[in-house]
């Protein structure tokens, strides 16, 4: 019995040691929260890495518990430890910026995102998806300019002379573009193919390598090309976002 006692009383002084180590100071509670939570949120739906998933009923965008704290501490002065980025992160979880998550998989192999309730923020592969949107005025021109472009079309028997002719130009050059377009596709397929083959499939080389990358137009055509060379025809892939 007196052995019981003293083990469990070593585990709660561990207990307690653990919770001076991370617990904040009055100083650093009052720098902590003397920022805005509000734009702590935007920044990181702006810089912090998310990717896109669906729950049962919606689209949402997702971002991991690890990266959102590296983010913060990367970014913020005043939050220079992880346990400063805890104690943010905890309180923009209570003010329900985003929920808890996991990833669940379905009979027919697809996953989905579904809720969970989890009151405690976790710096770890924890996933989390965000309810706070940002750029909503964006959708709304978006929607207007829809609008008007479909009134403006109606109105094609009304259009001035020089309005007619400028559309014409510009029916042109997007068809143009668009063939373009597929014929680097094309060209860079070819040019891919055949250099694999003659090199006995030991290189790898891309035109415009990021041309069919979801990126920004401009970064689409950079770099100019990409050249890897290979030991084997099958070498192993490694995806970074696995999960």
């Amino acid at each position: 019995m007196p052995s019981g006692i003293r083990v469990t009383a070593r585990g709660k002084e561990a207990r307690d040691a653990g919770n001076k180590k991370t617990s904040l100071s009055t100083d650093e509670k009052l720098l902590l929260d003397a920022l805005r939570t509000r734009d702590i949120a935007h920044f990181l739906r702006k810089k912090c890495s998310t990717k896109e998933g669906f729950t049962e009923k919606r689209h949402v965008e997702y971002f991991k518990g690890v990266r959102a704290a590296k983010c913060l501490m990367s970014n913020y002065k005043e939050i220079s430890r992880k346990k400063h980025a805890v104690y943010i992160l905890n309180k923009l979880l209570e003010e329900n910026f985003y929920h808890s998550a996991e990833k669940i998989k379905l009979s027919n192999g697809s996953k989905i995102l579904r809720p969970i309730l989890k009151k405690q923020f976790t710096v770890d592969d924890s996933l989390y998806i965000w309810t706070f949107e940002v750029g909503k005025w964006k959708q709304y021109m978006l929607g207007v300019g829809i609008i008007l472009g479909f009134i403006l079309f109606v109105l094609q028997p009304l259009w001035p002379p020089f309005m007619k002719e400028g559309a014409v130009y510009l029916f042109y050059a997007t068809l143009g573009l668009i063939l373009l377009l597929l014929s680097l596709c094309v060209l860079r397929l070819i040019l891919f193919v055949a250099i694999f083959l003659l090199s006995g499939a030991r290189v790898y080389f891309w035109l415009y390598p990021n041309l069919v990358v979801e990126e920004q137009f401009w970064a689409s055509f950079v770099p100019l090309y990409s050249l890897e060379w290979r030991k084997s025809s099958a070498p192993k892939v490694v995806d970074e976002y696995s999960e």
